[in-house]
C-alpha cells in the first residue's frame, strides 16, 4: 500500500526546529511492515547561509518520534537547496492500525520556505507486508 503526492506542498516562514506536515500520510494496518519514503525536499532563504532540511516518518503530524525514521540533506552556504530524502527498510510491528505522517523541518533561521516538491518527484510513503 502507498500514498503518492504529485503536488508541491510548502510551509512559508518555518520556525527552525519545528516539524511540519504538509499533507502526506498513510494509514497502516496492524501487522509487520517494511516502510519506506521518498520525496524531493527544498528549502530557501533570503540571503546566503547554511541550509539543512530533515524529513521524518511519524505517528504525529508535528513531531519526530524515532530518529531512525529521519533523514537529512544540507549544504554549508546557499540561498536554496533541493534534494531527495529517502528511507527504506524501516520495520514497524503494529498491534493496531495507525496513521503515519511524512513531516519536514529545517534547523536554520531565517528560512523563507520549506516544501516537498511532488511536481518534480512523487512524494511517496509505502508499506510492504513483512510476512511475504
Amino acid at each position: 500500500m502507498e500514498s503518492l503526492g504529485t503536488a508541491d506542498s510548502s510551509q512559508a516562514s518555518p520556525v527552525a526546529g519545528t516539524w511540519h506536515n504538509k499533507g502526506s500520510s498513510l494509514v497502516i494496518p496492524a501487522g509487520w511492515w517494511r516502510v519506506e519514503y521518498a520525496a524531493d525536499l527544498e528549502v530557501a532563504r533570503g540571503s546566503a547561509g547554511a541550509l539543512d532540511a530533515f524529513a521524518t516518518l511519524s505517528t504525529t503530524a508535528n513531531l519526530e518520534v524515532d530518529e531512525e525514521a529521519t533523514t537529512k540533506i544540507g549544504i554549508s552556504s546557499g540561498v536554496s537547496m533541493r534534494g531527495s530524502v529517502c528511507l527504506s527498510g524501516y520495520v514497524l510491528d503494529l498491534a493496531a492500525k495507525g496513521t503515519y505522517y511524512l513531516n519536514c523541518k529545517t534547523g536554520q533561521a531565517p528560512i523563507s520556505a520549506i516544501w516537498f516538491k511532488g511536481s518534480e518527484q512523487k512524494t511517496r510513503i509505502r508499506a510492504v507486508c513483512g510476512y511475504l
